[in-house]
């Protein structure tokens, strides 16, 4: 916790790269949606362009272990893109 603050912050270190990790979301791969490429994450808190890391053991086509930035359809639901450019295109290029 920080200083004044009541609200806890969950930090690692990325193993592989060495970047800080703040607050990890799990979720299982019902919330794939290959057809719409989307993922519903109940409740997400992710804003448009939030850079992420995805990781898993499965992985679904088109996707790897590494940077993604969000593109947010709703409070439930958002999309990966590459890069920031991407995401902040006027039609997201979204994978």
């Amino acid at each position: 916790m920080g200083i004044g603050t009541s609200t806890q912050i969950k930090v690692s270190r990325d193993l592989v790269t060495g970047n800080i990790l703040f607050n990890p979301v799990g979720f299982n791969s019902l919330g794939i949606n290959t057809s719409t490429n989307s993922i519903r994450i109940e409740n997400h808190k992710f804003k448009t362009g939030d850079k992420i890391k995805y990781e898993s053991n499965l992985l679904p086509e088109g996707l790897d272990n590494k940077n993604y930035f969000i593109y947010k359809v709703d409070d439930d639901t958002i999309k990966l893109c590459e890069t920031e450019i991407d995401v902040n295109s006027d039609i997201p290029k979204v994978i």
